[in-house]
């Protein structure tokens, strides 16, 4: 699925061939990850990237993409932005633009290729597109799980959390339990890749409503 990392570098300005980075860095997961988080255990080398895109820009008389000049220009509370908070943005940017986008245009495809009946519906009345498309999003989310930092203590899930605890919150499907398709096999690679929740011949077919992990410092 190459469409969104080539639109993502156009929306930039950035030459065409870093879309095969985006691509390479969605595939190995280093692209969801966070610096700031404490599960992170490697710098990003989109973070690298942005980092000489921004001193780049920053070297010129004048920007050359709307984007960045956005970003360099933007105050909040009378306070530029930071060059961390800068690059940090554009590698969320990457992140939604990129990783997640392409996890629901593959999990699109999956629910076509599983459902000719569906298919069919679609080619008939094309007014299903939308929903299709908004249902999908919803019951085979690109994003299963996040991270977040507690910034003082609190009782997340019945889980005492002290100040700077970290929490990864995973929400699987809603119908979780469907069994494994015959065809399953053939989208390990998708599932492993994305770390989606789809039941394996292996695996329960059911899962807990919510998922946390806790970690302390």
């Amino acid at each position: 699925m190459p469409i969104p990392s080539l639109v993502m570098a156009e929306v930039l300005g950035l030459p065409s061939d870093i879309s095969r980075s985006f691509m390479d860095w969605s595939f190995d997961g280093s692209l969801i990850e966070r610096p700031a988080s404490p599960a992170c255990t490697r710098w990003p080398a989109v973070q690298a990237y942005f980092t000489e895109q921004l001193a780049l820009q920053r070297s010129l008389s004048e920007p050359t993409n709307h984007v960045f000049s956005l970003f360099m220009e933007t105050e909040i509370e009378g306070e530029p932005l930071s060059d961390q908070e800068i690059v940090t943005e554009l590698h969320f940017m990457i992140q939604a633009g990129v990783h997640t986008t392409r996890g629901l245009l593959i999990h699109v495809v999956q629910r076509l290729l599983e459902s000719a009946e569906l298919f069919n519906s679609l080619q008939n009345d094309r007014t299903l597109i939308i929903p299709f498309v908004e249902e999908t999003l919803r019951h085979d989310s690109p994003v299963q799980r996040v991270t977040r930092r507690c910034m003082r203590p609190t009782t997340v899930g019945g889980t005492e959390m002290k100040g700077a605890s970290g929490l990864r919150w995973g929400s699987p499907r809603p119908t979780a339990t469907r069994k494994p398709m015959p065809t399953q096999r053939s989208f390990a690679s998708t599932a492993k890749i994305l770390g989606t929740t789809w039941p394996s011949a292996e695996a329960p077919t059911s899962v807990p409503e919510q998922r946390w992990r806790v970690w302390r410092r």
